[in-house]
C-alpha cells in the first residue's frame, strides 16, 4: 500500500477514555468498506458510499446508505485477532468493483483482521438465536489492536457475564448425542474464556446425588449451572439442589390427611389458638439473588405471610 493513503482507509477517533465513542473506517468481510462505531452499549456499522462510482458503494456493493447493522455488548461473547489475511470482496456488484476500484481492490484484499463473535436473533424465528461472526480488516496493525483492546475492555465490564460454570451432560439425551452436543457448544465457552467443570453422568440419579452432596462453598464459586439434556434431566439437577437446602416438610399423603382429620374430629386446618413454631435460622441459597431469598424466607402468623 502506498504511503500517505492511510486516511483514505481509516478515520479513527477517540473521546479520550475507554467509555467514550470510537469510529473508524474498516473493511467488513463479504460486505465492503464500512464506518464502524462503538458506543456505550455496543457496535454499529454502516456501509460507506463512493462518489467515484454512481449506483454502487465501496468495492461495488449496491448502495446501502440507509442500512445499518449493530450488535450489543451483551450479545458478544468474544473478540479475537485473526492475523494478517484475506478480506473477501462483496458477492454482489463485483463487476462494478473491478471497473471503478480495480487498484483499491487489489491493494486491500489482504490486511490485518479481528473477528467479533456473538449471537443474533433469527429473522424468521425471533425466539431462536444464531451464532454470528463479523470480521473487520484494516491495513494498520496498531489500529486493529487498539480496537480489540477497547472492545475486550467493554466485555470485561459486563457485570453479569459468567466466568465459571458447572456443566452436567447426559450422554444418552437427544438420541444418544448429548456428548456430541456439548463438544459443539463447548467451543463457544472456550472462545469466550469461560471456565467449565464438566460432569458426564454415568447412571440414573448421578446428577441428583452430586447436587445433593455438593457444599455451598463450592457452589458459590460458580456463576451458574448448565444442563445438557432434556426436561427430566434439568428437574433431576434442580431437585438435588433443593432437597438438602430447603428445610420444608414433604406434602402429606392422602392417608396422612385422612388420619389427621379423624384425630381432630373436624378439619385439618389449624385452630386460631394453635401455636406457630418459628426458627431464628435463616436459609441461604447459593446462586439465588438476595431479593429472591428474602421472599423464600417467610413465616406464617395468623394466616398471613410475614418476611423474616
Amino acid at each position: 500500500m502506498e504511503e500517505g493513503r492511510d486516511d483514505e482507509y481509516c478515520s479513527f477517533s477517540n473521546s479520550g477514555d475507554r467509555d467514550g465513542g470510537l469510529s473508524g473506517c474498516f473493511f467488513l468481510d463479504h460486505v465492503g468498506q464500512v464506518l464502524l462505531s462503538r458506543n456505550h452499549d455496543g457496535l454499529s456499522w454502516k456501509c460507506l458510499d463512493s462518489s467515484d462510482c454512481e449506483g454502487t458503494t465501496c468495492l461495488g456493493i449496491i448502495n446501502c446508505e440507509n442500512s445499518e447493522t449493530e450488535i450489543k455488548f451483551s450479545d458478544i461473547y468474544a473478540v479475537e485477532f485473526v492475523s494478517y489475511g484475506l478480506v473477501h470482496s462483496p458477492k454482489l456488484g463485483l463487476r462494478h468493483a473491478k471497473e471503478c476500484f480495480r487498484e483499491r481492490l487489489l491493494n486491500t484484499q489482504e490486511m490485518y483482521r479481528f473477528t467479533v463473535h456473538g449471537f443474533q436473533s433469527s429473522p424468521k424465528e425471533p425466539c431462536l438465536w444464531n451464532l454470528a461472526a463479523f470480521t473487520f480488516g484494516h491495513m494498520d496493525l496498531q489500529t486493529c489492536q487498539s480496537w480489540m483492546d477497547q472492545l475486550n475492555y467493554s466485555l470485561i465490564k459486563e457485570v453479569e457475564r459468567p466466568r465459571n460454570l458447572l456443566v452436567f451432560v447426559h450422554p444418552k439425551s437427544g438420541k444418544g448425542n448429548g456428548s456430541k452436543v456439548w463438544e459443539t457448544v463447548s467451543k463457544i465457552f472456550i472462545r469466550a474464556k469461560v471456565n467449565t467443570k464438566v460432569i458426564v453422568t454415568e447412571r440414573a440419579g448421578h446428577a441428583f446425588d452430586v447436587m445433593a452432596s455438593i457444599q455451598n462453598k463450592e457452589l458459590h464459586t460458580y456463576d451458574g449451572i448448565i444442563a445438557v439434556g432434556g426436561d427430566g434431566f434439568f428437574n433431576e439437577i434442580l431437585n438435588g439442589y433443593l432437597l438438602s437446602r430447603l428445610k420444608v416438610p414433604l406434602p402429606p399423603s392422602p392417608s396422612d390427611s385422612f388420619n389427621s382429620v379423624q384425630s381432630r374430629g373436624s378439619s385439618s386446618v389449624p385452630e386460631p389458638g394453635d401455636e406457630v413454631h418459628e426458627t431464628d435460622q435463616k436459609e441461604h441459597y447459593p446462586l439465588l439473588p438476595d431479593s429472591v431469598q428474602e421472599v423464600m424466607n417467610f413465616r406464617t402468623v395468623n394466616g398471613s405471610c410475614e418476611g423474616q
